[in-house]
């Protein structure tokens, strides 16, 4: 600025990542209505310059947040779901250790890390290494039995948990509580026509335009089900058979 002519002003700025360059937050008064005063009892700190180098170093095996976010969106993940997680250094590692194992879309891993795994890092702090690395396992078992239909989201927090806490493969713990979510056409279907039967007047109020309706039979349908049946299956079934009722 000086080079070209221009003044520096005493002020505040702020970094706009959307535009890539700093903005005015406000402006400074004098230098002198600071009154800066030297601290006498923080010394003087001389860093040596191998140190330095090496951080220098470091911070180019580093990708900036900048990149980190464009990575994450190039691979799938949403803007919001990738600010939050660029935002936070945990989730950022466990979402890297994940991206590694891949074992599940990036973009489920993603969901599972800002979303079960966030309440479950905030329970859990202090989280040893090698139940970080259990976590990441986890959380990546749990994504690909989500993306095949096999587990519900109801079921998520308690195969992290169990999965932290015994260490055991979250494939064998599924089978070991009885998770796995009916996914058997038929029997979903015996099951939507019942809860239909049972709330005839619900079934009505959807058919005249009560939309939100739909949220309420599918989950009668889970709690008959005690929750082992694919919620998205119900919904499709009640959609079909719904639209055969007549008024």
């Amino acid at each position: 600025i000086i080079s070209g002519g221009g003044k520096i002003y005493r002020e505040t700025r702020r970094w706009d990542s959307s535009e890539m360059k700093s903005v005015l937050l406000r402006s400074k008064e004098n230098t002198a209505d600071y009154r800066y005063l030297s601290e006498p009892d923080l010394p003087a700190v001389s860093l040596p310059e191998e140190f330095i180098r090496g951080i220098a170093e470091s911070l180019k095996l580093t990708p900036l947040p900048m990149e980190k976010r464009s990575r994450y969106l190039s691979i799938g993940i949403s803007k919001q779901t990738a600010e939050d997680i660029v935002n936070d250094i945990k989730k950022d590692e466990l979402l890297c250790e994940c991206l590694g194992l891949d074992i599940c879309s990036p973009k489920t891993a993603a969901l599972l890390i800002n979303g079960a795994a966030a309440a479950f890092l905030r329970e859990r702090p202090d989280l040893t290494e090698a139940e970080r690395g259990r976590l990441c396992a986890s959380i990546c078992q749990i994504g690909a039995l989500r993306e095949k239909g096999v587990i519900s989201s109801s079921s998520v927090k308690i195969l992290l948990e169990e999965g932290i806490k015994s260490g055991k493969d979250i494939y064998l713990l599924v089978k070991e509580l009885r998770l796995e979510q009916n996914s058997d056409y038929d029997s979903a279907k015996e099951l939507v026509r019942k809860v239909l039967s049972d709330n005839r007047q619900n079934v009505e109020a959807y058919k005249k335009g009560k939309t939100n309706v739909l949220a309420f039979l599918v989950g009668q349908c889970m709690k008959l089900s005690g929750g082992k049946t694919d919620p998205a299956l119900c919904k499709r079934i009640i959609l079909e058979e719904t639209e055969r009722i007549e008024l």
